[in-house]
């Protein structure tokens, strides 16, 4: 943005986040995907064994 200088950028942020707001994980949302996550992982590691015993 070249030229337009930082109070334009912010306002552009600033509309742009009020407009099209992101969802706000919680933290222990987050927390909790990441254990999903990894006892997904295993379920896959266990059948990809049981698939080569």
């Amino acid at each position: 943005m070249g030229g337009l200088g930082p109070d334009f950028t912010r306002h552009v942020l600033i509309s742009n986040a009020e407009s099209d707001p992101l969802p706000v994980q919680p933290l222990h949302a987050i927390e909790t995907t990441d254990r999903y996550a990894a006892r997904v992982l295993r379920l896959l590691r266990e059948q990809a064994q049981d698939a080569r015993d």
